[in-house]
């Protein structure tokens, strides 16, 4: 009788325990759910949104780029994985950019952001307007650097011409044997 007892008591105890296991791998099952939805929109967001998103290791190697930078610089994702920053960062920018690096890399700095110039595929020169940051592990250690960019090719184009511009009408005016008075249109 007590074996009997021991056996429905134990029973019990498994039924219990195989509940308590169903449970859990529902809970887990769901969350494992969500992280997969979650990390399917942060991946349509990081590859449809309109500003360059690129991740190098510490040594300038690239990781990971987003669909618009991608297209931007002309380059397949696999083309591009076996680039260095170094490699497409123009020469007159590449002190400045690994000295930049560095600071964040060495914590002097935690995030920034500046302009530059890239080279891409075709050989052709854009600005971009970047912003870098480290990607730390659990410890706080640099593993990465991120950064997210945007294309102001056109605006430096524009600065310039409008340079240009400026610069000629200062020497026409500077160079006239006659007097100029300029007003606008209130007679003013």
């Amino acid at each position: 009788m007590n074996s009997r007892i021991l056996i429905h008591k134990k029973l019990r105890q498994l039924k219990a325990q195989n509940k308590q296991l169903q449970s859990e791998i529902a809970f887990r099952t769901q969350l494992e759910k969500v992280l997969r939805e979650k990390e399917t929109r942060l991946h349509a967001i990081y590859n449809s949104a309109s500003v360059a998103i690129g991740i190098i290791d510490t040594n300038g190697n690239w990781l990971d780029a987003n669909q618009y930078w991608l297209e931007l610089l002309g380059y397949s994702k696999e083309e591009f994985l076996n680039l260095s920053n170094r490699s497409i960062t123009h020469p007159d920018d590449m002190e400045i950019t690994l000295q930049y690096m560095k600071n964040i890399l060495n914590g002097i700095i935690k995030i920034h952001r500046f302009e530059k110039r890239y080279l891409k595929k075709n050989g052709e020169i854009i600005w971009m307007d970047i912003s870098i940051s480290p990607l730390l592990d659990e410890t706080g250690k640099v593993i990465a650097l991120i950064g997210a960019g945007t294309n102001i090719t056109e605006r430096i184009r524009a600065e310039e011409a409008l340079r240009r511009s400026e610069t000629l009408f200062r020497a026409i005016i500077e160079q006239s044997g006659e007097g100029i008075s300029l007003a606008d249109s209130t007679g003013r």
